[in-house]
């Protein structure tokens, strides 16, 4: 792997570009699980009520990668799950 490569792969502080920050869905979604509710509660519930979309879903699982520097691992915590 090359110096852009790593570059392209590594975590970064830097903010995202417009078009890969998330979605009001995804944004509010994501400000519940820092308030402390639990995935059960903010997306499981409401997607099986059909309140929100498969792609709101995608899009969550990727904001949340994003977060996490591509850490699954890490995403249970952001998420509320247990490890």
């Amino acid at each position: 792997m090359d110096g852009d490569e790593v570059e392209r792969w590594a975590p970064s502080d830097r903010e995202p570009p417009a078009s890969e920050q998330p979605s009001a869905i995804v944004a509010r979604l994501l400000a519940r699980f820092a308030a402390g509710d639990d995935f059960w509660t903010v997306v499981y519930q409401p997607f099986k009520a059909h309140e929100l979309r498969r792609q709101d879903l995608v899009d969550l699982i990727d904001a949340g990668l994003r977060k996490t520097g591509g850490s699954y691992r890490d995403l249970l915590t952001v998420f509320n799950l247990p490890a």
